[in-house]
């Protein structure tokens, strides 16, 4: 319970201190998102790591008892290489397929103009000055 305080202290002091708003459920996950997108090539990276990591052993093993354990390795680096981009292409294929931008600056529709007024008995109802 006073972990739980603690970390609502430390979460909402800043904006209290600051004057600004509490933050929006909206808002939270729009930061978790911006996390999860900031992670997505470090976590790749790791796997690319750890790809790596088991060509090195495979190179300086041994024994076969060594290459078999770094074969292993380097076997699910690739594996864990290849869900992540397979995973990563299938979530920007469905978002473009639906129409789904990563632009967050939404123009909103307007109303049309009323500077040409048709009700003076005009043909086109347009006016040149």
């Amino acid at each position: 319970m006073k972990k739980t305080l603690l970390i609502l202290a430390i979460l909402f002091v800043p904006g209290v201190a600051f004057g600004q708003r509490a933050p929006t459920l909206g808002s939270l996950l729009k930061s978790g998102l911006n996390i999860l997108n900031l992670l997505i090539p470090f976590i790749i990276g790791i796997g690319l790591v750890i790809f790596l990591y088991g060509v090195v052993r495979y190179v300086l093993a041994g024994g076969s008892e060594d290459k078999a354990a770094a074969r292993q390795i380097m076997l699910y680096g690739i594996i864990a290489l290849f869900v992540m981009v397979s995973v990563w292409g299938l979530v920007n294929l469905i978002r473009d397929g639906l129409g789904i931008s990563n632009n967050p600056n939404i123009v909103a529709p307007t109303a049309p103009n009323s500077d040409f007024p048709t009700s003076d008995g005009g043909e086109s109802g347009i006016r040149f000055r």
